[in-house]
């Protein structure tokens, strides 16, 4: 469902992913556990087409992700912790 081979990525500062392979066939459940800053919310990121890599390759469901991002905002959906709604705004007008 998920194939990722040599990503990387880095931030002006600091490279925050580095030679990152990882398969995750479909129907399984997959944690993302470390430490704040161990790169779990950007690799989140990298994999739901929202930050574009380095270098390296991303495919969901067979889909490159950096080629076809809205083909893969299909077929999966993400929400991060922090997802862009104001204190000032009224439910209604989140939506």
């Amino acid at each position: 469902m998920i194939q990722i081979k040599h990503l990387n990525f880095d931030y002006p500062a600091a490279r925050a992913l580095s030679e990152v392979n990882l398969s995750i066939p479909a129907g399984a459940v997959v944690a993302l556990v470390g430490p704040n800053g161990a790169g779990k919310s950007t690799l989140m990121r990298v994999i739901a087409g929202l930050e574009e890599p380095t270098s390296g390759s991303v495919r969901v469901a067979g889909v490159d992700v950096l080629s076809s991002p809205r083909e893969v905002h299909q077929k999966i959906g993400y929400l991060s912790d922090f997802f862009g709604l104001y204190d000032t705004l009224t439910v209604a007008q989140c939506l």
